[in-house]
């Protein structure tokens, strides 16, 4: 997924960078922590094994308000409740937070993962925007 972003010609542009928090060795609390506080957007893929980092990195992406982008993948054949189904139910969807998915293939999650990013990136810029234009103005009148 990571290298999806990154070899996107956005992600050239220095607009976009994955990181693969949960995978990397030698990683703690702090470093998940620090990751967080740089993004502006979160993109949680809830699978079937229990992960405590999904949590917790999902958690602090609510708690600072970031756009979520959760994505439910389910490979074919799965049909036993995982904790991470029951975490999907009882802390995401039950805040009425969307889930895409379930997809069942890599290449289908990493396409529409792709494309909710460029739309979302597109909302952020309009967003900066007119905050940018909030400020001039204010200037103007001060």
């Amino acid at each position: 997924m990571r290298a999806a972003i990154d070899t996107e010609e956005l992600a050239r542009q220095r607009i976009f960078k994955g990181v693969l928090i949960e995978h990397e060795k030698g990683l703690i609390d702090e470093d998940i922590q620090d990751a967080m506080e740089h993004a502006s957007i979160y993109v949680g893929v809830i699978g079937h094994r229990n992960s405590a980092w999904t949590k917790r990195e999902f958690r602090v992406a609510l708690s600072r308000g970031l756009p979520l982008l959760i994505y439910q993948f389910q490979k074919k054949g799965r049909k036993k409740p995982s904790g991470m189904q029951k975490f999907l139910k009882s802390e995401i969807r039950s805040q009425r937070i969307r889930v895409r998915g379930p997809y069942a293939t890599e290449p289908s999650l990493i396409d529409a993962v792709l494309n909710d990013l460029a739309i979302e990136a597109t909302e952020l810029a309009k967003e900066a925007a007119r905050v940018r234009k909030t400020i001039h103005r204010r200037k103007l009148a001060a």
